[in-house]
């Protein structure tokens, strides 16, 4: 069987999403969370997505860590910049957002979230994907009572 056309991407799934039992997926954390969303490969394009199944995968004769492998490149190869969307008072960042129809992928991109960091000047951050199409990155604040109010803000 041939490929589908389009680029092979990762999707992040709902940890409720129904086509886990039908698609080649994995948890998008290795520990035990409640409501993990899933990661799913497909080959999109500018009409469809096609799921890659563990039939197809069977078929094409590839292991799931190269289908990985190969979509995380993909990913890595979109062009696409943190925008700043809030400032703290000293006027540094404090909120970033990617817009892309693939921003909820680029939770995988480490090099990705590293720049999000840098940006911030920030060690930790909080992450929220509101969207498939978009991504926020807030610094989190040392003060833990701090912090808990800037997660409620971003969960807001």
């Amino acid at each position: 069987m041939s490929r589908p056309p389009g680029v092979l991407m990762p999707f992040l799934q709902e940890s409720d999403w129904s086509g886990q039992k039908l698609a080649v997926v994995r948890p998008l954390v290795a520990f035990e969370a409640a409501r993990t969303p899933w990661v799913s490969f497909a080959y999109a394009d500018a009409q469809r997505r096609y799921t890659v199944t563990p039939s197809a995968l069977e078929e094409e004769g590839r292991s799931q860590e190269a289908l990985e492998w190969e979509a995380l490149a993909q990913l890595k190869r979109r062009v696409t910049d943190w925008e700043v969307r809030a400032r703290r008072a000293d006027g540094w960042p404090l909120a970033l957002t990617v817009v892309d129809e693939f921003a909820s992928a680029f939770v995988l991109d480490a090099g990705r979230l590293r720049e999000g960091h840098k940006r911030l000047a920030a060690e930790r951050a909080w992450v929220a994907i509101p969207t498939q199409g978009v991504l926020v990155m807030r610094a989190r604040e040392a003060d833990d009572a701090e912090a808990l109010l800037g997660a409620r803000e971003l969960e807001a």
